[in-house]
């Protein structure tokens, strides 16, 4: 039994075996200096990451909403850092033409809340001006003229 089993392997099964073992060993000593090289990788890509973000400035800001984080932030930017870009320039246009051409008329109706009317035709009229307009997101000739009329008039 014993001396047969050896004897129909023999040399050859051995031989056979021994190079299957070899080629798994071979296999994982492949994976494994891959997988190192990867690591070796990942490690100085973070060592980098970490002194780049150890150059950075970090502020945490916290507050309720809607109390201007991310006005401030916006400031910052444009005070400190790059400053906008064309395109977002180019979308934040039409928010800051209505703040105006709505902050204008705000003003007028504050102060007539408290009792400060607008007393020159001309206010009066640019006043009207704004409040007919169709859309406060875009500046007109009339719109920009009457915003200047307001802002010249001693009672706005």
């Amino acid at each position: 039994g014993r001396k047969e089993g050896r004897k129909e392997g023999g040399k050859e099964g051995r031989k056979e075996g021994r190079k299957e073992i070899r080629e798994e060993i071979r296999k994982m000593g492949n994976k494994s200096s891959t997988d190192s090289i990867k690591s070796r990788k990942l490690s100085l890509y973070l060592s980098g990451s970490k002194k780049d973000d150890a150059e950075k400035l970090k502020l945490l800001l916290l507050g309720a909403g809607e109390s201007g984080k991310s006005t401030i932030f916006k400031q910052m930017k444009v005070l400190y850092g790059q400053g906008y870009t064309p395109e977002e320039r180019h979308k934040i246009r039409p928010f800051l033409i209505s703040n105006i051409n709505e902050g204008a008329l705000d003003i007028v109706n504050a102060g007539a809340a408290v009792g400060v009317e607008l007393t020159n035709p001309a206010a009066l009229e640019a006043a009207e001006t704004l409040r007919m307009l169709d859309d406060k997101r875009i500046f007109t000739d009339d719109s920009v003229s009457a915003v200047q009329t307001l802002w010249q008039d001693e009672d706005f």
